[in-house]
């Protein structure tokens, strides 16, 4: 269907007006973003917001997240139905989901660092390993997913409230990055502080959709938010959600009826995600098999060790029995020390 001409008229002003906010200083920029966040007061009504717990939850989420990525043309349609990576089932990734009339109507996902990598890694090597190198706990956002029903900014704003309060009071994550379509990195610039690290690459898991990677340095990030929105964005801490918000408070210290998170940890140690149980993750890996057949044996033994229920399941293939004699033969020249070109000229006996 063709586009009308004022919907084409529409579509280039925003297109023209990106591209000037884009070169203008985020002080000038953000003021029209505030504009557009508020909070009203029917926007979380029978909403709730926390970490998937259940394996329904999870599957809501990984089915989500295949929804809104197909439909945008960012990947093809998957036998399950699912979008699932092993960093899903990780046990320090959490999953936050908005659950509505018992669906998830929304998802976003944090993914810690640790021995798999960041799925970041494979598109943003260089700028990963160089916020790694601060030291300190680091994290990938990612599985961003709204369901078209749930209108308005509300949902997006509140999975964000969710994540902010798990990373300072659960987690004490220093370091968040992500990789966005470079048409959204101005709201994430101007709106969350994060800081462009100058690079841009196609995603080829993404059908090589246009990709920006970010970082967001989380120290000390309250007093950046209370510096730049306790006052300038208008409404006070008790003000009618209708308000403008104040996103210092609204991020980190207002309390939120329809936000479950868990108790917070009592000697400063970090809360883990909930864990699959044994059951729930055979289960999964059973009937999801799709997602985890073409996996490399190391990522086979990450997995095994955070699950080793999974031992059978996921075992490595046996070896043809020529790979395996040569194997065998390897280990026992480590085990002499005997370079291999003299193993035929010694005396066997």
């Amino acid at each position: 269907m063709l586009m009308s001409a004022a919907r084409l008229r529409r579509a280039v002003a925003r297109r023209l007006l990106r591209a000037a906010e884009s070169r203008l200083p985020a002080s000038l920029v953000r003021p029209r973003y505030l504009q557009h966040i508020r909070l009203g007061a029917r926007d979380l009504e029978g909403t709730v917001f926390k970490l998937a717990s259940t394996p329904e939850e999870r599957e809501g989420a990984f089915r989500l997240v295949h929804d809104s990525y197909t439909r945008k043309g960012l990947l093809d349609s998957a036998p399950t139905g699912l979008k699932v990576t092993p960093y899903d089932v990780m046990p320090s990734t959490a999953i936050f989901i908005a659950m509505r009339g018992g669906a998830v109507v929304g998802t976003l996902s944090l993914i810690e660092d640790g021995p798999l990598g960041l799925p970041m890694d494979d598109v943003f090597p260089h700028e990963t390993e160089r916020v790694r190198r601060r030291g300190g706990r680091l994290a990938e956002l990612s599985a961003y997913a709204i369901d078209p029903s749930v209108r308005g900014r509300a949902t997006s704003l509140m999975l964000y409230n969710l994540m902010f309060r798990w990373v300072w009071w659960h987690r004490y994550t220093q370091d968040i990055v992500i990789a966005v379509h470079p048409r959204v990195t101005r709201f994430y610039e101007v709106v969350l502080l994060f800081d462009r690290l100058h690079a841009r690459a196609s995603y080829h898991r993404f059908h090589n959709a246009p990709a920006e990677a970010l970082h967001l340095n989380l120290r000390g990030i309250w007093p950046r938010f209370e510096k730049l929105y306790a006052r300038k964005s208008g409404g006070l801490p008790d003000a009618p959600r209708g308000d403008a918000l104040n996103l210092s408070d609204f991020f980190g210290y207002r309390e939120f009826a329809e936000i479950q998170l868990p108790a917070q940890p009592e000697h400063g140690e970090p809360t883990l995600p909930p864990a699959w149980r044994d059951d729930e993750i055979e289960r999964f890996v059973r009937t999801r098999r799709h997602h985890f057949s073409g996996l490399d044996a190391e990522t086979r033994r990450l997995l095994r060790e955070a699950h080793p229920s999974l031992t059978g399941m996921l075992a490595d293939p046996p070896r043809p029995e020529r790979e395996r004699r040569a194997a065998a033969e390897a280990s026992e020249r480590r085990a002499s020390g005997t370079p291999p070109y003299l193993l035929d000229t010694l005396p066997t006996t």
